[in-house]
């Protein structure tokens, strides 16, 4: 019944034509991005900040009771832990009786001039010379040395030692730190040179990696009279005793860049040798050398 007068109200309505809207024009992707950031603030460097919730505000004390951290600020009342500064004593401290590292004995000392010095041996030399590591033909300075493995660090120095002196058959030119008298007459047995250079902290870096420093630092000269005695004297065939010129930079260095020749200052010029007793009696010994050099020369000359 209610089906059949709804239908016949429908049909009683009057047809109306369909209505059409016009269709919005849709803006741009590049119009609708400015329009938005139309409505922010221009971004300055007063403006920026993190995202909400990233930064938490840090509880503050001694701010009143009504904070939750007023009054003793969380510390409690009184007692060790409630005092300023680090709230406990320092390492060590047994309340005020003498401590233990006090109280044991002491043995020994440590020698503020003892150098840390990286041992090589004779047999060991001659062996990476077998496998091909080393090349005898050319002066081996500590560079060679690191850089075929037989050391793993430098340290403060190598220092050339004689054991398995009988299976050295190679003559070479090898320069360290030191050398002991061992490991001299081996090398000198069999025709090789032992020279005993000195570097610092900053020069044997140089040596031993010329390719980090973009101005390759000149090598120093030493300034105290234990190490100049020591590189004066013929016995430890020191390199100023033999006058000669360390090997610097190394013949297998590679530059910073990948440079031929490295930088350096040539100025300011460097400063001479301190002039003591051992100093001054090797140049006496050079001078005398060179003018018994030259007397020969000119003497076989005239022959």
């Amino acid at each position: 019944m209610f089906a059949a007068a709804a239908r016949s109200l429908v049909r009683a309505l009057p047809r109306f034509a369909p209505v059409t809207f016009p269709r919005p024009v849709l803006a741009s992707a590049t119009t609708t991005a400015l329009r938005t950031l139309a409505t922010f603030a221009p971004v300055t460097l007063s403006t920026i900040s993190d995202n909400p919730g990233a930064v938490k505000t840090k509880r503050r004390i001694g701010r009143g009771d009504g904070s939750g951290r007023g009054g003793t600020s969380g510390r409690g009342h009184k007692g060790q832990k409630a005092r300023a500064g680090r709230g406990r004593p320092r390492v060590g401290f047994e309340g005020g009786q003498t401590p233990l590292h006090k109280r044991i004995p002491k043995r020994g000392f440590k020698n503020i001039h003892g150098k840390d010095l990286v041992t090589v041996n004779v047999d060991k030399l001659q062996r990476w010379i077998d496998v091909g590591r080393l090349d005898p033909s050319k002066p081996i300075t500590m560079k060679e040395l690191y850089d075929s493995r037989l050391i793993h660090s430098v340290k403060d120095g190598v220092k050339l030692l004689g054991d398995g002196a009988a299976y050295l058959k190679t003559p070479v030119q090898i320069e360290v730190t030191q050398a002991s008298q061992s490991a001299i007459e081996a090398v000198e047995k069999v025709g090789g040179k032992v020279i005993s250079v000195y570097y610092n902290t900053l020069g044997l870096r140089a040596l031993v990696k010329p390719h980090k420093f973009r101005i390759l630092p000149r090598r120093a000269e030493p300034t105290s009279t234990r190490e100049l005695d020591y590189y004066a004297d013929p016995a430890n065939r020191g390199y100023i005793a033999l006058g000669v010129k360390p090997t610097y930079p190394a013949p297998t260095a590679t530059f910073f860049g990948g440079k031929a020749q490295p930088v350096q200052y040539a100025l300011p010029p460097m400063a001479p040798l301190k002039p003591t007793v051992k100093v001054l009696a090797a140049h006496k010994a050079l001078a005398i050398k060179a003018q018994a050099e030259a007397a020969a020369a000119k003497a076989q000359a005239k022959a």
